[in-house]
């Protein structure tokens, strides 16, 4: 189902995720956006640090290619107020960039998203999004 919501930041990012239904849960979810940076669809990877298969993360990008996604940014909301990433976020993160890659996905980043600030933890040289404002995202031509 298509949203009116357009992602352009963190900023709205962090809206998005604090109007989730138990937006205090410690997820990472997967918001999937087209080429105009409106959201088309949020699915959850995984909750209290549950793993994931590959099969699994397959159908998740499939499923949104099939709602119309180009990209998708990931996001961990954990439990506490700290910005925490553990080797399961990274190399969940890291499955998901390969795997979309091939599928012809873009993952635009990796957020840790807290009540309390938004933090990108991608690594630089991965990273396809830059800020070209505090708020604002725009593609890099990297």
């Amino acid at each position: 189902m298509p949203h009116n919501l357009c992602i352009h930041g963190k900023a709205d990012v962090k809206r998005y995720v604090a109007s989730l239904p138990s937006a205090n849960q410690d997820r990472l979810l997967a918001i999937f956006i087209d080429d105009q940076f409106f959201l088309v669809e949020c699915q959850i990877v995984s909750q209290l640090g549950g793993t994931i298969t590959e099969r699994c993360l397959r159908d998740l990008l499939c499923a949104g290619l099939e709602r119309g996604a180009t990209s998708f940014i990931l996001v961990h909301n954990p439990l506490t107020f700290e910005v925490q990433v553990g080797p399961a976020d990274f190399t969940t993160a890291k499955r998901l960039h390969f795997l979309a890659r091939e599928l012809g996905l873009q993952l635009l980043d990796h957020l840790i998203v807290t009540s309390e600030e938004v933090v990108s933890v991608a690594p630089p040289s991965r990273s396809t999004l830059i800020e070209s404002s505090p708020n604002r995202f725009t593609f890099s031509r990297r």
